[in-house]
């Protein structure tokens, strides 16, 4: 059949009558990720076709409706357009990843507020390949992520679900929870917390733990100026007073919670220094104020605390309360923890006025021991009450509730304090009731014996009237 050439003016009229099809076409591949990237993520290309640029606009000004709770990131993933699931149960996309085919998948991204990344349940879902996760991080606008609707983050018991740890920095998140980190995982939630740091200006709330967690984590929980709930469960095997000095200047902190039964504290060690009149009148016109830290503070600590919730030893608790605690805090609990022997810093200066200038014998307190001493029957058998500079005046009432006998005030009211040896002022108070019943020893009433140690019950006040002394 001899081929007959068809003339120009039929073509064009068939051209025009398609002409609304050709918007159905596969684009060409892009030349580099960059333009992908810009024009997916409304970005500033010169080369983005106006009436393009104006219908992502308008999308992302929609308002759209929540999703629940996703436990995952695969439901996210599986939104992606040419998803491929191979015999191995793993998800890769076989076709490039073009802009125009990722609606879908950008829609459904910003639905997303509420997300989990656990390894539990894991086995629910199929992986995703490295290399699809990959080309997402490539595409992705940190100015405008795919998850840019995301609120809570909660990272918990997740070890294999952090490879989409990257996709979920975004400005909008608010709540992030962290708990039950691999030790082999921590460099990564430690370099997440340090990019965080300069990418979550709403981040309000953060939860650390249970579940230790690296130094470097606690550290950049502490340079989240807008942070107002502080919660830290059992996250650090260690910390200073320094780290306490950081959170207590963040400056919209409201609440802070702290559960460290089982960490190491080293408390505040003041610098050692020779105060003489020379030098008093040589800073008598310095316009620094120093506090009680022994550091010069810029500004009060804890300016807008209005809960405090603390687990733990006596140092951090002490450290807390004659240090940074401001008064005006709404809502106090504490709780201490006993166990061990504790080591009473040598600054604390327990030895009463009136008793001799000698160190005591033992510089450490059984705490054990310690909260289990019971009340005297006797009163008398105590000597009488001594004013101890950390606490208030002698005419402030007593709180008898308690039956717990600990160093300093460590409770919600305020109990009886000890000074000196315990194991000294426990046999002596034996040797003193079983003399007085054999009608020998030191008589009911009589004064302590140098050298010994005295019980006393401290000048106490109600949380509401001591919280800083």
């Amino acid at each position: 059949m001899e081929f007959q050439p068809i003339p120009a003016d039929d073509i064009i009229p068939d051209l025009n009558t398609d002409f609304e099809n050709l918007s159905t076409m596969s684009s060409p591949a892009p030349s580099s990720f960059s333009s992908i990237s810009a024009s997916c993520n409304d970005g500033g290309d010169v080369n983005i076709d106006p009436e393009i640029s104006s219908t992502t606009s308008i999308d992302c000004a929609e308002k759209v409706e929540p999703l629940p709770l996703l436990k995952s990131f695969v439901p996210i993933i599986e939104a992606l357009p040419g998803l491929l699931l191979d015999e191995d149960n793993t998800y890769h996309v076989g076709s490039p990843l073009l802009c125009g085919d990722l609606k879908a998948f950008t829609s459904y991204a910003r639905r997303v507020e509420d997300l989990v990344l656990t390894d539990v349940g894991r086995e629910e879902y199929p992986r995703v390949s490295q290399d699809t996760l990959s080309r997402l991080a490539l595409i992705q606008d940190p100015k405008n992520p795919f998850l840019s609707s995301l609120r809570r983050l909660q990272l918990v018991d997740v070890d294999s679900e952090l490879l989409y740890l990257w996709l979920c920095i975004t400005p909008s998140l608010e709540t992030l929870e962290v708990g039950g980190i691999p030790h082999t995982r921590q460099i990564s939630i430690s370099n997440f917390f340090a990019e965080l740091v300069g990418s979550v200006p709403r981040l309000a709330n953060v939860t650390l733990g249970p579940g230790r967690l690296s130094a470097g984590v606690l550290q950049s929980s502490t340079r989240f100026v807008h942070l107002r709930h502080l919660r830290i469960i059992d996250a650090a095997a260690s910390l200073n007073f320094e780290f306490l000095v950081a959170i207590a200047a963040l400056p919209e902190l409201e609440l802070f919670d702290i559960d460290a039964r089982t960490v190491k504290y080293t408390p505040h060690s003041p610098p050692v220094a020779v105060s003489t009149d020379a030098m008093a009148k040589e800073n008598e016109g310095s316009p620094d104020i120093e506090d009680t830290t022994g550091e010069i503070l810029e500004e009060a600590p804890f300016p807008r605390l209005k809960t405090l919730t603390v687990v733990s030893d006596v140092l951090l608790i002490h450290n807390l309360l004659h240090r940074l605690l401001p008064r005006g805090i709404e809502q106090v609990s504490l709780t201490l923890v006993r166990g061990g022997f504790l080591p009473i810093p040598a600054h604390w200066n327990l030895i009463p006025p009136s008793e001799s200038s000698e160190p005591t014998a033992d510089t450490e307190i059984l705490v054990e021991g310690v909260v289990h001493i019971e009340h005297s029957a006797d009163a008398t058998a105590l000597a009488p009450p001594l004013t101890h500079p950390l606490l208030g005046s002698s005419e402030q009432a007593v709180d008898d509730s308690l039956t717990y006998v600990v160093p300093y005030h460590t409770f919600d009211s305020w109990g009886e304090m000890i000074t000196g040896n315990q194991k000294g002022e426990k046999e002596e108070r034996q040797t003193t009731n079983e003399g007085a019943a054999a009608g020998t020893g030191t008589p009911r009433g009589a004064a302590t014996p140098r050298g010994t140690t005295a019980a006393t019950r401290g000048n106490t006040a109600r949380r509401t009237a001591a919280t800083r002394c």
